[in-house]
């Protein structure tokens, strides 16, 4: 069976795009085992908790991916520089279980994977 990553690295408003790859990375885990979800760049602020999207008028789909752990989704994986460039701690109220990984560990990972889908 093939193993699949999910990489998402774009902020979560302004497209449907990251929306509808949380819904991909749910369908996919239910026929392959071994999926990986990857957090880097933008695509951090993703699971960042008490997202105020009312104030841009946008509906908040964040709160989904906390459904992961509901699908006993644990390959989770935070680019830790990502976390630095944009302010955000370590231990910042995330939506999910991450593991964070520096450049080298993290490409590492990432490249277990036979496919790789970009959010």
């Amino acid at each position: 069976m093939k193993n699949i990553a999910f990489l998402f690295s774009k902020s979560p408003y302004g497209s449907v795009s990251c929306k509808e790859c949380l819904d991909m990375a749910l369908s996919v885990s239910l026929i392959i085992k071994n999926v990986g979800i990857f957090f880097l760049g933008d695509g951090i602020l993703q699971v960042i908790s008490n997202q105020k999207s009312n104030k841009i008028f946008s509906f908040n789909y964040s709160k989904s991916f906390s459904i992961l752990e509901i699908y006993k989704m644990s390959n989770i994986y935070f680019y830790k520089d990502s976390l630095k460039e944009r302010g955000i701690k370590i231990n910042e109220n995330f939506l999910v279980k991450p593991t964070f990984l520096k450049k080298k560990d993290f490409i590492k990972k990432l490249s277990l994977f036979d496919f790789i889908i970009n959010c």
